[in-house]
């Protein structure tokens, strides 16, 4: 498995297998609220530069896997991903790309790394620990509010086991404890 960083124009040229890579992760989800598209992605790094960072993953020189983060201010906010999950099991693509995040937060001088909001239990396997997040949405029309609101209620709790891959402090009693996060 190597990796590289592409620019704005190798984004463009791979467009078509980045976008099958991008369709089967958000395939792999009961909900979500939009269809990313690739060229989404080269606006981002075409607007923010160096900010804005994309790495592809190949084997045999084939690309399976790419991951995007941006930099902001001493944060790494990991974006976004694809997988071939026909190897991801055999390359451990997905924990690579968690390790890589890691990584580039070390190399940038970042002070934390924003996982974000899926794959709860594998982003804890390298420290990674829940954070409350809230968010507002509204729409312009009041009508409107009254529709999506429902639907927000439906979205099922997730649950995870919070893994601790790191000792405890003496005194610290051990977690085993199950998280629930709803996924919006």
């Amino acid at each position: 498995l190597t990796t590289r960083l592409l620019n704005e124009d190798e984004v463009e040229a791979h467009c078509h297998a980045l976008q099958e890579l991008l369709d089967a992760v958000i395939g792999t989800s009961s909900f979500h609220l939009a269809h990313d598209k690739v060229n989404l992605y080269c606006r981002l790094k075409r607007h923010l530069g160096e900010r804005y960072v994309f790495r592809v993953y190949e084997l045999e020189g084939k690309i399976v896997g790419f991951s995007t983060y941006l930099l902001d201010g001493k944060a790494l906010v990991a974006h976004r991903v694809g997988i071939d999950y026909s190897v991801n099991q055999q390359v451990k693509l997905y924990q690579n790309m968690l390790y890589d995040f890691i990584q580039a937060a070390f190399d940038e001088g970042a002070r934390e790394v924003q996982f974000g909001r899926t794959a709860l239990e594998i982003k804890s396997t390298v420290g990674a620990e829940p954070q409350t997040l809230t968010f507002y949405l509204r729409h312009p029309r009041f009508w409107m509010n009254m529709l999506v609101q429902p639907f927000l209620n439906i979205v099922p709790p997730t649950d995870w086991v919070q893994r601790r891959p790191f000792k405890e402090y003496p005194g610290e009693p051990e977690s085993t404890e199950v998280a629930q996060v709803t996924e919006v």
